[in-house]
C-alpha cells in the first residue's frame, strides 16, 4: 500500500489552520497495520474554530434556503460525484 499524505495543519473554514496542539494521529491499514499517513490532532480550540465556521456556513450558505427538490438534485450530484471516484475506493 503507498503512502497518504502526513499533513501539517488542519482544513477549516475554507484555509489550513496551524493546530492549536503538538499531537498527531497516525493513519494505520487495516490490511497491514502499518502507519500510512499522520494528521494533526485537534483541540479543543480548533474543534470550536471547526463548529463555528460550520454553522456560520449552514446560516449564510444555501442550504437552509433550499426547497426539497433542490437538495435532493444537490445530493443527487454528490452521489454521482462519489461513485465516479468509487474505482480506487472499492474492493
Amino acid at each position: 500500500m503507498s503512502q497518504l499524505t502526513n499533513h501539517e495543519h488542519l482544513f477549516i473554514d475554507g484555509g489550513w489552520k496551524s493546530p492549536s496542539t503538538q499531537e498527531r494521529i497516525s493513519v494505520i491499514s487495516p490490511a497491514t497495520e502499518e502507519v500510512i499517513g499522520g494528521s494533526p490532532s485537534a483541540g479543543p480550540s480548533d474543534i470550536d474554530l471547526a463548529v463555528d465556521a460550520a454553522r456560520a456556513a449552514f446560516d449564510a450558505g444555501p442550504w437552509p434556503r433550499m426547497s426539497p427538490s433542490e437538495r435532493a438534485t444537490a445530493l443527487g450530484r454528490l452521489t454521482s460525484a462519489i461513485r465516479d471516484r468509487a474505482g480506487p475506493l472499492g474492493p
